[in-house]
């Protein structure tokens, strides 16, 4: 579980209702990965934070860095790690994202990918990011933001590769992916680009399913029968992607 943030703040605690709502609507152990954030600590350390800790849970210890593995023995005698599912929401769905293809990338698979309303395009000049570039909240100015702080002087030599955008994934890459379930807000400055990884992946055989709720990026988070309904969606295809 990758929380949100933008990158440069959000906390474990922070999203832990939702962590602890999904554990005890899938009947699943959830794990909660802190990840370091920008503009402390830039691109690549979110998504080595998260892609290490995934492999850790997956029983592999070859990742980019020396975590501590003391946890992760204790976990591993209580949870079935051949039934993982990478979650990821906002940044954290960025992140479930980036986790997913480097997971291709080395030859692995999970049972399942979840991204809500996944950080895709850097500095995304999309339809949905112009009609709404003035939203509360997340707006066209604070996703720039957020993207400068992640990327800093990275930003023009890395925007355009398939480690910061996944839509610069190549298809060997793509071809390799696990199912994935995509959310995007209809109301969300990210609304097109989450469609256009989804029908990236729609086109490869990987979209298990693109779910549009007629809300915001906040929304999904409030209560209400539209966030309801969007959680019970999520519910079910996280405990079918399990039981698959």
């Amino acid at each position: 579980f990758f929380h949100g943030g933008g990158l440069i703040f959000g906390s474990i605690a922070m999203y832990a209702p939702l962590a602890k709502l999904l554990a005890l609507r899938t009947g699943s152990a959830v794990c909660a990965v802190g990840y370091r954030l920008a503009p402390q600590y830039p691109y690549p350390a979110a998504s080595d934070d998260a892609f290490d800790a995934t492999l850790a849970l997956l029983g592999s210890t070859k990742g980019t860095g020396d975590g501590e593995t003391e946890g992760l023995k204790a976990l591993e005698a209580k949870v079935d790690a051949s039934k993982s599912v990478v979650f990821g929401i906002s940044a954290g769905g960025h992140l479930a994202v980036m986790t997913s293809l480097r997971l291709a990338e080395a030859s692995k698979k999970v049972s399942l990918v979840v991204a809500v309303q996944p950080m895709i395009i850097p500095f995304a000049g999309t339809a949905s990011m112009i009609e709404l570039s003035d939203a509360p909240f997340v707006s066209q100015q604070m996703m720039n933001f957020v993207w400068y702080m992640y990327l800093q002087d990275k930003q023009w030599t890395e925007k355009d590769t398939w480690t910061v955008n996944p839509l610069k994934a190549t298809d060997k890459i793509i071809s390799r992916l696990s199912p994935t379930v995509v959310a995007a807000c209809k109301m969300d400055v990210l609304h097109t680009e989450g469609v256009m990884y989804a029908e990236k992946l729609e086109a490869a055989g990987k979209l298990r399913r693109l779910i549009e709720p007629e809300t915001s990026h906040v929304g999904i988070l409030l209560y209400g029968s539209k966030a309801d309904s969007f959680w019970d969606n999520i519910v079910t295809e996280i405990k079918l992607g399990l039981e698959a």
